[in-house]
């Protein structure tokens, strides 16, 4: 691996340190820092745009050099100009009608991610306000991070990378952030919740031998510090607690026995000072279904009791373990340059490609969504880094820092009063989205293995009768919640085993999302009720579990239409429906149609009118109830005529199974 001072191999000269970086401005007001002094070249462009009534993008960035400085500089051996030259050959096409006079210039979105171009004046767009026009070249967008020496393993491979992360030097990394979090972050240790597991894996050393068992909570037993394991299971364990093996296990664990992902885990625990951990294969009897459903119903409080969540996110499967060397990586591009803070300050930045961060398996596996979610500290072992998240910070052992990193919670923020309802709705339908785009090995799970983020949702919002939860949606939003549908990637067929009505994206096993800027529902929830699969059967809360069956009473406009086409799209069809008054020449009514399932592809169209969605239904003859088998919205701006007859319909009360 490169020394510390890593940065001196890097390309940068005179000609790089005139590109000189900063934060975007957040206001018109704010100083063109970069502008330079009175009579510069760059002050008497801004002059002119000013004179001309622009208003400059806050992001933008220009650099005191035209593109024939550019090419000049390129030519005599600049090696950031010289890719600059490069990329803007590939975009001639859309260069045409400007010269080598055009200012060179950068376009910054955040404190790290942007793009370079060039820009000029448009004059004849000045009745807009809009006489600025850049044109970027380089593909890829750009990165910009720093480098953080305390970080930088000397026994790495790769400046970009840790690639040891069961290093002395990485053991002592995790050690302080675990360390500094529980002696100076109020905030991690504000509402902790004490709660110990039924049972947990006790870690001892024995004639300096480290020996392993299973211990079962008893009456008297104290609440302990633990560590908690979210991983993926892969093939089925070779090593966990059944009702055959729970007496031998509490009498010893041969850690060798163990797949390569527990003992790694045993390993982190150790080395953070914790003598317990709980893994799900080890600390659940995996063939007794109550004490599985009593320990599925405990998640919540096992995870946020835990002193840390251990992620094992680079491991597809137990067996493969995730403190085994990484490979070494690196950008492509990487020039060294000047970058200007908000107090002036100058320091140096590593301008390089944009990396796309890996989908670590983990993120593929929906049960871990809230394992992680529900933790109050994660210790993440990823691909490319290790990295910590607490309710104070999130810091990574990158030598490389990107400048502006993931928020450093993951659970509710607190909002005002008044916007409790919308923001936690927002938020529950953003993690719905990405939960239903991950895998369940047992579908049934759908509803139970988001239960935990649930009940979260329920007790941080106070809610009432009028909020109950009801198979994945919320009685004050239900109207929103139900227009879900299949996102692009299209349906599957609808499951053999019930999940969820059909009304619930529960019921479903494709990836969902929601509509948007929804407004003037007139439909109405008279009622709504489900019978849950565990109640009564464990003396836990089981309202956020899985379900028997559901019944939605709705009242609203009801319409019946015939397809006369039905073009298929990713995800959606293309529907032409024959209404009457408004199918003028057999045109039709044409709208988008996101079916459920492939079962219900072929509709027979009864839509619940709404202003521009609404719910397609199939009607039972024998029981005259309705189930849920799509969304339909316009495909273009419905006329006035076409909008009358969608509100126009007999409103009828129905009910949805």
């Amino acid at each position: 691996m490169a020394s510390p001072s890593f940065l001196d191999t890097l390309h940068s000269c005179d000609i790089c340190q005139k590109f000189v970086f900063g934060p975007p401005r957040t206001s018109e007001d704010e100083e063109l820092w970069w502008a330079g002094p009175p009579g510069s070249r760059v002050r008497q462009w801004v002059a002119e745009v000013e004179r001309q009534g622009a208003v400059l993008p806050l992001g933008l960035i220009v650099f005191d050099a035209t593109i024939a400085d550019v090419k000049s500089a390129a030519a005599v051996g600049c090696c950031l100009c010289k890719w600059f030259v490069e990329q803007r050959l590939l975009y001639d096409d859309s260069l045409q009608g400007l010269n080598d006079d055009s200012i060179f210039a950068a376009e910054i979105y955040s404190e790290y991610l942007g793009r370079f171009g060039e820009v000029w004046m448009c004059r004849n767009a000045v009745s807009r306000g809009d006489v600025v026009r850049m044109v970027d070249f380089c593909n890829p967008v750009f990165q910009l991070s720093t480098s953080i020496d305390e970080m930088t393993d000397p026994d790495s491979q790769s400046w970009w990378m840790n690639t040891l992360p069961n290093s002395e030097f990485s053991s002592r990394q995790i050690s302080r952030w675990f360390d500094t979090c529980r002696t100076s972050h109020k905030k991690c240790h504000t509402n902790q919740t004490s709660f110990r597991p039924k049972r947990l894996i006790k870690i001892e050393q024995r004639q300096g031998r480290k020996v392993l068992r299973l211990c079962e909570k008893s009456p008297v037993s104290d609440v302990v510090d633990y560590a908690a394991l979210s991983y993926c299971w892969g093939k089925n364990q070779n090593v966990k607690t059944t009702a055959s093996t729970i007496e031998r296990h509490i009498l010893g664990i041969s850690m060798t026995d163990l797949p390569l992902t527990i003992q790694h885990a045993v390993i982190v625990a150790e080395t953070l000072g914790l003598c317990y951990l709980w893994v799900d294969a080890l600390c659940i009897i995996q063939d007794n279904d109550d004490d599985k459903a009593w320990e599925i119903a405990q998640i919540p409080r096992i995870y946020m009791g835990a002193s840390v969540t251990i992620c094992a996110s680079r491991a597809g499967e137990v067996q493969e373990g995730f403190l085994q060397q990484r490979e070494a990586t690196a950008p492509e591009l990487a020039f060294r340059l000047p970058f200007r803070d908000k107090n002036g300050i100058l320091s140096t930045v590593v301008l390089h490609n944009f990396i796309f961060p890996p989908l670590e398996p983990l993120s593929t596996r929906a049960w871990a969504l809230q394992e992680k979610w529900l933790s109050t500290k994660t210790l993440d072992f990823g691909t490319t880094e290790t990295s910590w998240t607490c309710k104070e910070v999130d810091v990574s052992d990158r030598p490389m820092q990107i400048r502006e990193r993931r928020q450093p919670s993951q659970h509710l923020q607190d909002p005002e009063p008044h916007e409790l309802l919308e923001r936690a709705s927002q938020e529950w339908q953003a993690l719905v989205r990405t939960y239903t785009s991950r895998n369940l090995t047992i579908s049934a799970d759908r509803l139970p293995a988001i239960s935990g983020i649930a009940e979260q949702f329920h007790h941080r919002m106070h809610v009432d009768d009028s909020m109950d939860y009801a198979a994945g949606l919320w009685g004050s939003t239900m109207l929103y919640d139900l227009l879900w549908y299949i996102m692009w990637e299209g349906p599957t067929h609808r499951p053999e085993q019930y999940q969820a009505p059909s009304w619930s994206w529960a019921s479903t096993n494709s990836q969902v999302d929601f509509a948007t800027q929804v407004t003037g529902l007139t439909a109405t929830i008279i009622s709504c009720n489900v019978e849950l699969a565990n109640k009564g059967t464990l003396d836990v809360d089981t309202r956020f579990g899985a379900v028997k069956s559901g019944q939605l009473e709705i009242r609203g406009v009801l319409r019946r239409a015939e397809v006369v086409r039905n073009r298929k799209w990713k995800g959606w069809y293309l529907l032409k429906l024959q209404v009457p008054q408004v199918s003028h020449g057999g045109t039709g009514l044409s709208v988008r149609w996101y079916p459920d399932t492939l079962d219900d592809a072929e509709p027979k169209i009864d839509a619940t009118g709404e202003r521009t969605y609404s719910l397609v239904l199939k009607l039972d003859e024998a029981t005259g109830h309705f189930t849920r088998c799509g969304l339909i919205g316009p495909q273009f701006e419905p006329t006035p005529e076409e909008l009358s007859w969608i509100r126009g319909g007999e409103v009828q009360t129905i009910v949805i199974i």
